[in-house]
């Protein structure tokens, strides 16, 4: 019984190794703040993914944010 138990993990953990699978992920997948402090002066620009500030926004659907 163990030693069938070992063959089957083995032939998972090979197949998972051997069979590889392709990751798919957001295009840029961070969000950040931008700040310029000058004299007298503070400006930002906020960057980030806009299916994620709709997520965070209510009421928004993210080709909304696009216009």
């Amino acid at each position: 019984m163990r030693r069938a138990f070992l063959i089957v993990l083995a032939f998972l953990v090979c197949s998972f190794e051997f069979f590889p699978r392709a990751a798919f992920a957001h295009d840029t997948p961070f969000s950040y703040l931008d700040l310029r402090v000058k004299s007298g002066e503070i400006s930002g620009t906020v960057e980030g993914m806009t299916v994620d500030f709709a997520h965070d926004l209510p009421n928004v659907d993210a080709p909304m944010l696009l216009s």
